[in-house]
């Protein structure tokens, strides 16, 4: 019975915030035409198309492929100076303030540099996302090599 509760809690919890927001997609749609925002049916219909049609799935694994690649630049560059700002104080000194700028720096400004620079391309998009990524890394590795006990970390190096 408790299960059940709890799953009907969140079912309600959940649908009063998606209905209003399809409420307000549905009436925005019709304020501001087909061109400008297409209703809630017409992208269910388009994505229903797409994914009959296989290119759904095709685009969404390149997606999710250019994601990882991203994902593993950011933790491994951001890794590496994370846990040598952690150990550094020298090093820290240096690379905090580029840290801290990197962390203010909206995602939509480093998107927009790496197709400036480096065009439409792969590699543009790659990069947008692992810069964007990298110094939440950094950070989240140096505190934790400064919380590190240096006796334990001797030890296993």
């Amino acid at each position: 019975d408790g299960i059940r509760d709890k799953l009907v809690t969140g079912v309600q919890t959940c649908a009063l915030p998606i209905s209003a927001l399809l409420a307000a997609w549905h009436i925005g749609a019709r304020l501001a035409g087909p061109r400008m925002l297409p209703d809630p049916q017409a992208v269910a219909s388009a994505i229903l198309l797409e994914a009959q049609s296989g290119a759904l799935f095709v685009n969404l694994g390149a997606t999710l492929a250019r994601v990882l690649i991203a994902f593993v630049i950011a933790m491994a560059l951001g890794g590496a100076l994370g846990l040598a700002m952690g150990r550094s104080r020298a090093v820290d000194r240096i690379a905090d303030p580029w840290v801290i700028a990197m962390l203010n720096l909206p995602a939509l400004v480093i998107i927009v540099l790496a197709y400036i620079w480096g065009g439409l391309t792969e590699t543009a998009a790659i990069s947008a996302v692992a810069l964007n990524k990298l110094p939440n890394a950094t950070v989240t590795m140096r505190e934790g090599a400064r919380a590190l006990d240096r006796q334990i970390g001797r030890a296993h190096v």
